[in-house]
């Protein structure tokens, strides 16, 4: 038993580098450690992506608060009944025009109130009482 054992020690002494098994279990942990983290970024990239459709659909509602408050339009007549979804910022709300001329006495929100015509990234309508929606 003695002679085994010394056996065993000179040849653990000896041995230089991993085993093909301690290699495999190390690739494997660390495979399942990549599969954790990916996982879990979907979940990051799905939120942001939630958040930036909701911050950007709260900047178009403020636009046609102010364009409404600045105009002295009222609330209910900013929106046209049975407008149609758009990300065209320089045609929202429908039937304003730049020359406030036969539309509602609306301007478009672009360029006066949103920056750029690419701002939105989805399409938006607004209800009669002004309220802007993510249109289909």
């Amino acid at each position: 038993m003695q002679r085994l054992l010394m056996e065993l020690r000179k040849r653990r002494s000896n041995q230089k580098g991993f085993t093909l098994i301690e290699m495999l279990v190390v690739i494997s942990i660390l495979g399942i450690l990549a599969a954790i983290v990916t996982m879990s970024m979907v979940g990051v990239a799905n939120l942001a992506q939630s958040r930036a459709n909701d911050a950007e659909m709260r900047t178009v509602q403020v636009a046609l608060d102010t364009m409404a408050n600045e105009q002295g339009l009222d609330q209910n007549s900013v929106c046209p009944a049975g407008m149609g979804a758009t990300n065209d910022m320089g045609a929202f709300p429908a039937g304003a025009s730049n020359g406030n001329v036969g539309g509602t006495g609306a301007v478009p929100l672009y360029p006066r109130y949103i920056r750029s015509p690419e701002f939105t990234k989805r399409k938006y309508t607004c209800d009669p009482q002004g309220n802007v929606t993510p249109g289909s």
